[in-house]
């Protein structure tokens, strides 16, 4: 079964919450909203996101968390492990929690416990054309390489600070 946690950084307003089910119909309706921004174009059923969320609680080196600014959803980021990198997945704003700095903080925290607790080595594809290329950019990701249909960015770990942070047991 999956652990449940939250992770707080020192001096911080944001927490990084395992997700939950009560979180699935949120999720998959961001994804739905920006589907632009995605690999999958299609729609996301509620099906569709039970059978992910069913294989998701399987597999223990896949982590999502919702960001939250207080008691507010402000977006979601995730990371797999895949060997010995991370993938990030996931990054989505909330359309109506969005505070400022909320998702550059969340995704500080987030490499904070990567590479505390996994890896150095931490990545994510974007889809082409995806103006989220310059946020990555500003969050200190490089571009590494480009595919079909895809920026492959990878964290600058020389540049990056880590967060000093708690991880709270649910």
């Amino acid at each position: 079964m999956k652990e449940s946690f939250s992770l707080q950084a020192e001096g911080l307003p944001i927490t990084l919450r395992a997700i939950g089910p009560d979180d699935l119909e949120e999720l998959r309706s961001w994804k739905n909203s920006n589907k632009e921004a995605f690999f999958f174009k299609g729609d996301i059923t509620p099906e569709m996101q039970e059978t992910w969320f069913s294989g998701y609680l399987e597999r223990p080196r896949d982590f999502m968390f919702m960001v939250m600014h207080g008691h507010s959803k402000a977006g979601s980021l995730g990371f797999r492990m895949e060997g010995t990198a991370a993938d990030c997945y996931n990054i989505m704003g909330a359309p109506g929690g969005r505070s400022p700095r909320a998702m550059s903080q969340g995704m500080k925290l987030l490499c904070s416990f990567i590479v505390d607790k996994h890896t150095r080595k931490i990545g994510c594809k974007v889809v082409e054309g995806n103006k989220a290329v310059a946020w990555y950019e500003r969050q200190g990701y490089r571009r590494a390489s480009q595919q079909q249909g895809y920026v492959q960015m990878g964290l600058d770990v020389s540049r990056f600070k880590p967060l000093r942070f708690s991880r709270i047991e649910a």
